[in-house]
């Protein structure tokens, strides 16, 4: 082996002794990137739980014909486009590349119709009169919070849908290859978290991992969307709003998991990673469980959960 050989060798090693939780340094920039657009994404809502439970008049214009129907559309295609983004992750694992690439292209088209059924969500509202600071039904700050918030999500499904379309042609090329793939897909899956945890606002690893059979992997999948269809039955039971928020919460956390354990394989990265990623997680629960508890406080003119200024 000449030398410049060896110094190439040697300092691949090093490069690959000196990444952070034994994860390879794209990988984890990605799950990085998705931890801290989870912090964005959860300041949001409680900012939109802030305002929504501190008005008297908040607009409920969400009917089941059309907005709810087009809504369950939606959830359905982004939910299925995360299976088949697994199955494209899937097959380049196992080097097929025709069929990595078929599942890739799939899955931007998934994207590209939820985009569409999004923006005449938004042409349907924008008819009725909605603006950013004015609306016919109440508080005006109620389309600002609307189309910031999804606005936000459905930037992501297009940002998505433009690199699926560039790591999956590179990737048949031979430019990339199926890690590139498997970056891309969690990126996916974690646009499609936060859109199951949007829908709560809206009602009144390793190559051996992906050799499983793929029967497990479609019983989560079915097991997200009876999920998903349950966040919709809850938000026409006549509860009151905490309990309501309680509940299409712990569904919300019961999909995350099941997205992040077996279309994320979060479970069979690096032990350490995983207990850094749950105490960040509780973490983020924490204060979202706290201003949420605080915002009904505030709708009820009760005491803070802490006392803000000196005591009267």
């Amino acid at each position: 082996m000449s030398q410049p050989d060896i110094a190439m060798t040697g300092h691949a090693a090093v490069l690959k002794r000196s990444s952070p939780f034994a994860i390879p340094t794209k990988k984890l920039a990605m799950w990085l990137f998705i931890i801290a657009d989870a912090a964005t994404f959860a300041a949001c809502l409680v900012a939109y739980g802030f305002l929504r439970n501190g008005s008297l008049n908040w607009p409920t214009p969400f009917k089941f014909f059309p907005t709810v129907v087009n809504c369950m559309v939606m959830t359905f295609i982004l939910i299925t486009s995360s299976l088949t983004m697994f199955f494209g992750v899937r097959d380049a694992k196992l080097g097929n590349r025709n069929a990595a690439f078929r599942w890739t292209i799939v899955t931007a088209v998934g994207g590209v119709l939820f985009a569409l059924l999004h923006l005449r969500e938004w042409m349907g509202l924008i008819d009725e009169g909605v603006r950013l600071f004015h609306n016919p039904w109440g508080n005006d700050l109620f389309g600002a919070a609307f189309f910031t918030i999804t606005g936000l999500h459905l930037t992501h499904v297009t940002i998505g849908v433009i690199v699926l379309l560039i790591v999956g042609t590179r990737y048949k090329g031979g430019r990339f290859n199926a890690d590139d793939l498997e970056i891309t897909g969690l990126y996916w899956h974690f646009v499609d978290l936060v859109w199951m945890k949007e829908l709560t606002k809206q009602q009144p690893g390793g190559a051996a991992s992906y050799s499983d059979s793929l029967a497990k992997y479609l019983v989560v999948y079915v097991a997200i969307l009876i999920l998903a269809g349950l966040q919709f039955v809850i938000g026409y039971e006549h509860i009151d709003v905490g309990t309501m928020i309680f509940r299409m919460f712990a569904i919300a956390v019961l999909e995350a998991g099941l997205a992040v354990v077996f279309f994320m394989h979060l479970g069979s990265e690096n032990r350490l990673f995983v207990t850094w990623v749950a105490i960040i997680t509780l973490f983020v629960f924490a204060a979202l469980q706290y201003s949420w508890t605080d915002s009904y406080r505030m709708e009820r003119d009760a005491p803070r959960s802490f006392p803000v200024g000196p005591p009267q």
